[in-house]
């Protein structure tokens, strides 16, 4: 109840004072043993859906792809993340990867990797998924355990990754937070790609700086590309607040080409090219916190972007005209929120500058209208009649 509350004046402020900007902070804490999978979920998809992505959660009819794993725990019998405690930090996820039981989710033929992640995706609220335009900060605690094995070829613990657009450029992640295992030891990078060439960048870290050690990671991205974007990373042992990272850079692109967002991912995603070298594995996280940031501008600076105009006619019993000729259409997309904030129709992108509302109820609606290339957006107050 308290997060219906918490929704409508967040928007009601928004749809009040246009030249703003909105914050909303999700936190995604464990609780004590039991229920973790649906614990997750309502916190990163409380609409309905669900995003984990561990081994056994949806065995087929060819694998069972370790479903029988318990690990001696009775609450979340055959679950591959878990809320444990640990001395230091309280209750924690403990996420566990085998190497010989666990593959890549119900894919059976796949045999060169297997993951055990958590992540947002198109069925999260708006809030959880950052667009061109918006500040997001990603905070999370995480300890390695002594003796942490990582793959000669990957092994990923945190991703940005984007959603839509161009099918090449959607499989490379944006951001990786990535252990390879080198000549000279395991070491922690960050990989940037913001088209299909990834590369490394903000240095390393040695995995023995970390190992047993809770580390807290934050993570800020301005969402844009090359120019208009930024991105900053610091890693801090919790206990001596040494910092082992320190990165930024507002000069690469920090989105990826016609994207429809871009969404984080953390936990265990590992190839099995070198399986020899890996070990069973258990990484613990803490809490993680999504603060999404968005600029609210004023009706007045959107005279060059055709969304100054009012929305007529209003009230109205079936189309209404938007402010910009069928041919710019393409460029923008709409949402309708009824008063309680709730999403009530969308469109991506326009076919053309009517939009029909007949089948709304008679009743207050706000319509955000977007112009998708620069992501800056316009609120109007509509009446259905």
């Amino acid at each position: 109840m308290k997060k219906n509350i918490f929704t409508i004046v967040l928007l009601c402020f928004v749809f009040s004072n246009l030249q703003s900007q909105t914050t909303t902070v999700t936190s995604l804490t464990a609780n004590g043993a039991g229920n973790t999978y649906e614990d997750i979920n309502a916190k990163l998809a409380p609409n309905g859906g669900d995003v984990v992505e561990s081994p056994g959660i949806t065995p087929s009819g060819t694998c069972t792809n370790h479903d029988d794993f318990n690990n001696g725990e009775s609450t979340d019998v055959n679950r591959h993340i878990q809320e444990v405690v640990d001395p230091v930090m309280g209750d924690v996820f403990k996420f566990t990867i085998h190497v010989d039981e666990d593959i890549d989710r119900d894919k059976c033929s796949t045999t060169d990797r297997q993951r055990n992640e958590i992540k947002t995706y198109a069925s999260s609220p708006d809030y959880l998924l950052g667009v061109i335009g918006e500040t997001v900060e990603y905070k999370w605690s995480f300890k390695i355990p002594t003796g942490f094995q990582s793959s000669g070829s990957f092994t990923h613990i945190h991703q940005l990754k984007s959603v839509g657009g161009i099918s090449a450029e959607e499989s490379i992640p944006l951001i990786t937070l990535t252990i390879y295992q080198k000549s000279s030891g395991h070491e922690l990078y960050i990989r940037h790609a913001a088209s299909t060439s990834q590369s490394n960048v903000g240095g390393t870290v040695e995995i023995s700086d970390l190992e047993d050690n809770w580390v807290e990671v934050i993570e800020t991205v301005t969402y844009g590309h090359a120019g208009e974007g930024s991105y900053a990373i610091t890693i801090t042992d919790i206990d001596t607040q040494e910092t082992f990272l320190n990165y930024s850079n507002n000069t690469l692109g920090f989105y990826k080409t016609d994207a429809d967002f871009i969404r984080p991912k953390w936990g265990i995603y590992r190839s099995l090219n070198d399986a020899a070298a890996l070990r069973d594995e258990e990484i613990l996280f803490g809490s993680f916190t999504i603060t999404e940031t968005t600029s609210v501008l004023s009706n007045d600076d959107f005279s060059s972007e055709k969304l100054d105009a009012t929305i007529y006619p209003n009230p109205s019993s079936g189309d209404i005209y938007l402010p910009f000729s069928n041919s710019e259409s393409a460029s923008y997309g709409l949402k309708i929120f009824d008063i309680t904030g709730k999403l009530i129709k969308e469109q991506k992108k326009l076919d053309s500058n009517t939009f029909g509302i007949g089948d709304l109820d008679p009743n207050i609606y706000y319509l955000r209208l977007t112009n998708t290339k620069q992501q800056v957006f316009s609120t109007q107050r509509i009446i259905k009649e």
